[in-house]
């Protein structure tokens, strides 16, 4: 059976001692406090610190502000705001202050700053309870319990329960921590002091505490009196995140038809227009590199057919040599297909179905069979003219045309420009079709002016007041 805890105050500890600490402010005994929580010199169960304030200390308790005229039902027509606080000392809560009511308030908030500093040191929660007037001082005395020691009654009470329950969590758990804060306030000592006893039995409320919510008071709270604390909350949650395995068999989750196939690991650069529009420069710039190499092609090229065994140059004898290897020749990566991608491409305003065409091998296809040709047409003028000369002189004859330096300058000069007017023609094609389309509306028709007779010698027909003149003849006769 659970022994029974006997009834009334418990007997004054034989062991008990006392550690004094003098402050002038609220800072110092909460940095002391730290300061001996971390390195403490007796056993905590013995123990009692005592924090003692000069009448002069003053601290920062919330401002009584009026709620106003618009509800008159409420009991208490004034709030306390934690944002806006004025400095009151401990003379002006003993003395100053005449009126009873006034100056009990007064020392209540000056010990709700005191917990709110011890609460802040320690990391435990108090809550307030018990307040009466202490003759031998002449003032308030008030007492505040731990959340988590037996006198809080509402767990106390709940103490047997179970504390999980199919895997609910139904009561909270109580320790015998002795966890009590007294302010003494006297006004025969002229002092005021803070008495602290409290055995770490249990885990801080910061360390139980969830992160604060994004819309809670206790989160505004943090922001604006202790910023401090919010990245330490953050990087622990980061923590616990990071330190949690991630399971390995995780269902893979399914594409979607809307979503793109898987791209290849090549970059793809799709062709711009500036690049399609500068094409007859690119090949002109191919058509210049192939007439620098075209003797020593031209001679190597004719070497093979005279019993020769030096092989083909440039890509023909690397297509030899794959071939010789029996490696497969290298394949472009293929284009990346999205659903609903059209099968072709535009070129300017018009549509060509189909792939596009690989514009590097259409460019070295075009300079190889240009190559082919000027080699082809000196040889052959070379055979008709002379058809019994010797290999020697053969290989001079087609080396010739190609070292004369006047015409070879005037073909190239000749292709630059035409390939800058080309680049002209059609950067003005492109600034055409770039171009907003406005409609002009067709010209108005000539009339002929109107030809108008010049006005005949007639005289208007006489108003109905015309008089007459009389006849100067023989009058007719009347009948």
């Amino acid at each position: 059976a659970a022994k029974a805890r006997p009834r009334g105050r418990h007997a004054k500890d034989p062991l008990a001692q006392s550690i004094c600490f003098k402050c002038q402010r609220v800072e110092d005994m909460e940095l002391k406090l730290r300061e001996y929580l971390d390195n403490p010199t007796g056993e905590a169960e013995h123990t009692t610190l005592e924090f003692s304030f000069p009448v002069t200390a003053a601290f920062m308790v919330p401002k009584r502000e009026p709620i106003g005229p618009q509800t008159p039902d409420r009991r208490v027509p004034y709030i306390y705001s934690a944002f806006n606080k004025t400095a009151v000392s401990v003379i002006d809560a003993l003395h100053t202050i005449k009126d009873p009511k006034e100056q009990a308030l007064t020392q209540r908030s000056i010990s709700k700053t005191l917990v709110e500093s011890v609460q802040r040191a320690d990391g435990n929660k108090y809550s307030f309870h018990n307040h009466w007037l202490s003759r031998e001082d002449q003032a308030s005395r008030f007492s505040y319990y731990c959340n988590d020691s037996m006198l809080n009654k509402g767990r106390a009470a709940n103490e047997g329960a179970a504390k999980v329950r199919n895997s609910v969590k139904i009561r909270k758990p109580v320790y015998e921590c002795q966890g009590l804060l007294s302010v003494k306030f006297s006004v025969t000592k002229m002092s005021l002091e803070l008495h602290y006893k409290h055995v770490q039995l249990h885990p801080t409320y910061e360390e139980r505490a969830p992160p604060p919510r994004r819309d809670s008071k206790r989160r505004k709270l943090l922001e604006i009196f202790h910023p401090e604390l919010l990245p330490t909350l953050a990087r622990e949650k980061s923590s616990k995140k990071k330190s949690t395995p991630t399971p390995k068999d995780r269902p893979i989750r399914k594409r979607r038809a809307t979503e793109p196939l898987p791209q290849p690991g090549t970059d793809t650069v799709p062709d711009s227009g500036r690049e399609n529009s500068l094409q007859p420069l690119f090949d002109f710039l191919g058509s210049t590199n192939g007439l620098q190499q075209e003797p020593s092609d031209g001679i190597v090229a004719d070497q093979p057919e005279n019993g020769g065994s030096t092989p083909a140059s440039g890509t023909e004898a690397e297509a030899d040599a794959d071939n010789a290897t029996g490696e497969p020749p290298e394949k472009d990566p293929p284009t990346p297909r999205f659903p609903g991608m059209m099968s072709g491409f535009m070129t300017g305003e018009s549509i060509t179905w189909g792939p596009r065409p690989n514009m590097k091998k259409v460019r070295q296809a075009e300079r190889q069979k240009g190559r082919a040709i000027r080699i082809s047409a000196p040889a052959l003028a070379a055979t008709v003219t002379s058809g019994s000369t010797t290999e020697h002189s053969s290989t001079v004859s087609l080396a010739t045309p190609a070292l004369n330096p006047t015409s070879e300058l005037e073909a190239l000069r000749a292709q630059l420009q035409a390939a800058e007017q080309k680049i002209r023609d059609m950067e003005a094609e492109k600034a055409r079709t770039n171009a907003p389309v406005s409609w002009n509306p067709p010209p108005q028709p000539g009339y002929p002016h109107p030809y108008y007779p010049p006005p005949s010698q007639h005289y208007p027909y006489p108003p109905p007041t015309w008089h007459y003149p009389a006849p100067h003849g023989p009058s007719p006769p009347i009948y």
